[in-house]
């Protein structure tokens, strides 16, 4: 159960950096105008609602999104070591979390909303499978077996 844990907040540590890295790359790429302070929610809100967002800075927060589950989704899946796909699907739906979080935050266009919510689940269950593990793996806890 432990080892369950640590994957699971291993995946979502993961999964926070990732974004959060991709999310600074695209800053450099499209910065943010004059006045805007990212950490001000107020001002976030208003410059999205503004509509001068460019629509290659909302595909790399969904980019960031898919790349954050499925690093998360893997990394979980490789520290729980024989549960299958279970710690990928906890990480899928917990970035499932996170992003709703935001989208209620923040507005959003209709288009980003739907994809950014597509996104966390799939990724992060090919996260793990990327690292090995298929749908029956799970031990169920027991040691010593097969």
């Amino acid at each position: 159960m432990r080892r369950l844990l640590l994957a699971i907040l291993a995946g979502v540590v993961t999964n926070g950096l990732l974004v959060w890295a991709v999310e600074l790359l695209s800053t450099v790429v499209f910065p943010l105008p004059a006045g805007v302070d990212p950490r001000n929610s107020a001002q976030l809100a208003d410059y999205l609602r503004s509509g001068a967002v460019p629509v290659g800075a909302m595909v790399v927060v969904i980019v960031a999104y898919a790349v954050g589950a499925f690093g998360g989704g893997y990394v979980a899946t490789r520290v729980a070591h024989n549960r299958g796909l279970m710690p990928a699907l906890v990480i899928g739906q917990l970035s499932l979390v996170f992003v709703i979080v935001n989208l209620v935050m923040l507005p959003h266009p209709l288009w980003m909303a739907v994809a950014s919510v597509l996104v966390p689940v799939p990724l992060a269950w090919l996260g793990g499978r990327a690292a090995g593990a298929r749908g029956g793996e799970h031990s169920g806890g027991k040691r010593g077996r097969g």
